[in-house]
């Protein structure tokens, strides 16, 4: 087997392993299996809910028996003894039709569906556009009790404006987020790369934000990464967005009752896969911050191939694992 799984990370390894188990199965057993590519399948037998998927690549009649069974990858994210969120930048990504998502699920459920194995989802579209008071009610109710949305502030807070002279568009904003009622989770405030310190501008932005919220900023130039900086960000308990990219990365450090992380991939912006050494490594770092923050919300934003989704399962099973242990 060590030419099938070479160069895979664990759990895509534990998946080929299955796939290869199922078709000798499938030859001694007469059954057939969906006639899906290795690409479609491995993602969706790398997840929670691997044994209802694997059972449904197979014809009805086919008897799939405990021995097979017994294979299938046990995966899950979410109701761990800490409180880690551990979820992906988006959902809506139709290139991951196939890859996670089945081929014939419609568009509006694919975040029901996603739902069923994350318990947060961090809000990409509302940076570029303002959704609307029924999209943010649908999403609401499209998802489980306890399901959080972390929202991206729009950019003409933070690009166009550029945090000054705002009048009332934070305050539009947040009424209109706030239709996500108790889902509604962080509020991300990324600045754009162009954006020197200004400790001034940033004082003056976070003592008119309404402390009710979970806000959180997240600085793409590097002027801003320092002790200083995060002492503002302390006295307003406003979160500092922790995130790996490659050529920069921003320490792990919490300046609230709650840490927030962001993975944009370590080798290829947004199309690299983290290895499973890499998240072994951060989820360690992570847990330590167990003993100052309620809570961690972290999200994958490397959306090609679907890495995300992988990376996001492993780096949560990785917590609950060390959760377990303490």
């Amino acid at each position: 087997m060590s030419q099938f799984t070479g160069g895979l990370c664990r759990t895509c390894r534990i998946s080929k392993v299955l796939i290869w188990r199922l078709r000798q199965w499938d030859t001694t057993s007469q059954a057939s299996l969906h006639p899906w590519s290795y690409k479609e399948l491995l993602p969706r037998l790398s997840l929670r809910g691997a044994k209802r998927e694997a059972i449904s690549f197979l014809r009805p009649d086919s008897g799939l028996d405990d021995n097979i069974v017994m294979w299938l990858p046990k995966m899950r994210v979410g109701n761990m003894s800490a409180k880690y969120y551990v979820g992906c930048s988006g959902w809506h990504y139709e290139h991951w039709r196939g890859l996670y998502y089945p081929q014939e699920l419609a568009r509006p459920k694919w975040l029901s569906f996603y739902a069923q194995q994350f318990d947060t989802v961090e809000l990409n579209n509302s940076f570029y556009h303002l959704p609307s008071e029924k999209a943010f009610t649908r999403w609401r109710e499209s998802t489980p009790e306890n399901f959080i949305f972390a929202v991206k502030v729009s950019r003409f807070i933070t690009h166009i404006k550029r945090l000054r002279n705002l009048g009332t568009a934070v305050e539009d904003f947040l009424s209109r987020a706030g239709f996500l009622k108790e889902k509604l989770g962080p509020l991300l405030y990324q600045l754009p790369p162009s954006m020197k310190r200004n400790d001034e501008l940033l004082h003056n932005f976070l003592s008119s934000l309404p402390p009710k919220y979970q806000h959180v900023i997240e600085f793409r130039h590097e002027s801003w990464i320092g002790e200083a900086v995060y002492d503002i960000l302390r006295r307003h308990n406003v979160g500092l967005c922790v995130f790996d990219m490659p050529g920069f990365s921003c320490p792990l450090v919490a300046t609230s009752d709650f840490a927030y992380v962001r993975f944009h991939g370590s080798e290829g912006l947004y199309s690299s896969c983290y290895s499973d050494e890499e998240l072994s490594q951060w989820a360690q770092k992570i847990a330590r911050l167990d003993q100052s923050v309620r809570a961690s919300y972290i999200y994958f934003n490397n959306d090609a191939e679907a890495f995300a989704v992988q990376n996001a399962t492993t780096l949560g099973n990785f917590l609950q694992s060390l959760g377990s242990k303490s």
